[in-house]
């Protein structure tokens, strides 16, 4: 096929019955290596923590915590930077949805830290999902019915959430699902070390 023919088939018999529809293919696929370039290059968090309270929590000084946690976890999920996430639930904002928002924590298949106040405690009884942590009575922290452990002795603890002398703050962490995979225990582990790093802060 010379040149000349091929100009004319492309232009009268190609591009004339099929040319918008290559255009509309091209697009398509152009959008579909985009997306998988952007979800490919996205950094996934190595764990997310959930800050469940009756009072308003400021997001800033939260970020203190965010900074230690980052600090004593590795990158478990391999994309160079360790990335943690740090969740807010305020119950009594009844426009943000809390009790919607707290159900649906324990369905991120990344969170399993929770930091709650002495009120949200039985919310984390009611998932039935908390790990045991009775274990750690035996290292003298106080725990709570057997799934969260008393953190407000800690001096950061203190300073971010504002707390009177007295006031309690608490911790607990998720058990993994029944169907965790390699992910998901790598999750657990970073989350549970992260919990006892912070018991050990000083």
């Amino acid at each position: 096929m010379t040149w000349t023919r091929f100009k004319h088939w492309w232009i009268n018999t190609f591009w004339y019955h099929y040319g918008k529809g290559a255009v509309i293919c091209l697009c398509a696929l152009a959008l579909v290596i985009m997306m998988i370039r952007d979800m490919s290059n996205r950094i996934q968090p190595d764990f997310t923590y959930t800050v469940v309270a009756d009072f308003h929590v400021n997001t800033e000084r939260l970020q203190e915590l965010t900074n230690f946690f980052t600090d004593v976890t590795p990158d478990i999920n391999g994309d160079t930077l360790t990335l943690i996430n740090a969740s807010v639930i305020t119950m009594t904002d009844h426009e943000s949805l809390p009790h919607e928002r707290f159900l649906l924590s324990f369905l991120t298949k990344d969170n399993f830290l929770y930091i709650v106040d002495e009120p949200n405690i039985v919310g984390l009884i009611a998932a039935e999902a908390m790990e045991d942590l009775t274990p750690f009575e035996e290292h003298g922290y106080e725990v709570r019915e057997g799934i969260v452990i008393r953190i407000d002795h800690i001096s950061m603890i203190r300073s971010i959430f504002y707390l009177r002398e007295g006031e309690p703050m608490y911790i607990g962490i998720k058990k993994p699902p029944l169907d965790a995979n390699e992910m998901d225990m790598l999750h657990f582990m970073a989350s549970l070390n992260a919990l006892q790093e912070l018991l050990d802060f000083r």
